[in-house]
C-alpha cells in the first residue's frame, strides 16, 4: 500500500462511499487493527480510513484521491505513536466524519 495519504476529515461530516468493483476493493489494517485503510487494487493507492467507535463508523479521505486535492485548509502534521490505542480512537471520534456509508 503506498502511503503518501493526506487526511481531510471535519466532525460531523458524513462519507458517502460506493464500491463498485469488489475486486479492487482492498482493507488493510496495521498495529491495533483498530483502522481499516481502504485501498485501490488496481493503483495500490490508500482512498479512505475508517474506524468503528463505539458501533458506527467514522472516517477521513485522501485528498490526494480527490478532483481539488488543494481546497482545504493548511495541513496540520500529526503523530499518533506514542499513543493508545484508546486515545487514538478518542482522537478519531472527536475529529473524523461520521457517519461513514459504504455501499455496493
Amino acid at each position: 500500500m503506498e502511503n503518501n495519504a493526506i487526511y481531510v476529515s471535519k466532525s460531523g461530516s458524513r462519507i458517502d462511499v460506493c464500491i463498485r468493483n469488489d475486486r479492487l476493493h482492498k482493507i488493510v489494517t496495521q498495529g491495533s487493527g483498530n483502522a481499516r485503510f481502504h485501498v485501490c487494487e488496481s493503483c495500490n493507492g490508500l482512498v479512505f480510513v475508517t474506524a468503528d467507535i463505539g458501533g458506527e463508523s467514522f472516517g477521513a479521505l485522501n485528498a490526494n484521491c480527490m478532483i481539488n486535492k488543494f481546497g482545504f485548509l493548511a495541513a496540520i502534521e500529526t503523530d499518533f505513536s506514542d499513543q493508545s490505542a484508546a486515545e487514538k480512537l478518542e482522537q478519531w471520534r472527536k475529529n473524523w466524519c461520521h457517519p461513514v456509508h459504504i455501499t455496493r
